[in-house]
């Protein structure tokens, strides 16, 4: 289905603002197109799980407001994989490969983006099981996140975040190639089909993963910056976002199959 933004027109797009002189309208149109668009295609396959809820909402609207307004001395924007603690709460430039070429080396990075700090490019898993693998101890780590935020420790709790996003997207996306690719000689035509549908069902899984993960970034840079109140106020805040992460975990973890053996 047409949601408005085709691959081709978003790549072209992605291009026009990563060159554009004023980089912060660039990211800030960034940020948009790509928190918009995977919200919409997660009504879309219309998942039993998945809720457009108040505070995702809110979440997304605060990241809007977060790059268009003024960074104070915070990053307007982070590559992924910067695991500084000024990246906490702002803006991470996507994993895709059609924003590679203009992050891939220091000096590229300069040409369009001059002041945004270069970082090496996360890589993937190699294959289907350590992605696996790797989905699992992310989760652990999630979940340990807890103690943390109770102690208020908001800093170390953010840090963590910058280091499990984009391992959650590289080794997501590795899952959902490698069940969309599967092929097998001895699996019947209904076995092949079915991995096809979990690959979509495991897509929409580690995105709405993602999309609570980047809400508890943003109410933990907001909580940094003093503004969401009491520490009280924004460990609950911050709390319930996580809880809800969580319970999206265990819906990845449920889509993703178990038997291995031939993938």
């Amino acid at each position: 289905k047409d949601l408005g933004y085709p691959r081709s027109q978003r790549e072209n797009f992605t291009l026009t603002a990563m060159a554009s002189s004023n980089f912060s309208l660039g990211i800030a149109f960034l940020t948009i197109l790509e928190l918009i668009v995977p919200l919409y295609a997660l009504n879309y396959v219309n998942l039993p799980n998945f809720q457009l809820d108040r505070r995702t909402a809110i979440s997304f609207v605060s990241s809007c407001l977060l790059v268009i307004g003024p960074s104070s001395k915070a990053n307007a924007a982070c590559l992924p994989g910067d695991e500084s603690a000024d990246c906490i709460g702002f803006y991470k430039v996507p994993l895709d490969d059609e924003i590679l070429p203009y992050v891939e080396t220091p000096e590229e990075l300069e040409k369009v983006a001059p002041g945004l700090r270069w970082v090496p490019r996360p890589q993937p898993p190699k294959t289907y099981k350590e992605a696996w693998a790797e989905i699992n101890s992310l989760k652990t780590r999630c979940f340990a996140l807890d103690d943390v935020i109770m102690r208020g420790d908001f800093t170390e709790a953010g840090v963590e975040l910058l280091r499990i996003m984009p391992r959650v997207t590289l080794s997501g996306r590795v899952l959902v190639q490698s069940l969309a690719s599967t092929k097998s000689k001895t699996a019947s035509q209904s076995e092949t089909a079915d991995f096809g549908l979990r690959a979509l069902r495991v897509e929409a899984a580690y995105t709405q993963v993602l999309s609570k993960l980047n809400a508890c970034d943003i109410l933990l840079g907001q909580a940094l910056r003093d503004e969401l109140g009491s520490t009280t106020a924004a460990q609950i805040l911050i709390l319930a976002e996580l809880h809800d992460a969580n319970s999206s975990w265990e819906e990845l973890q449920g889509a993703v199959p178990q038997d291995l053996q031939r993938l």
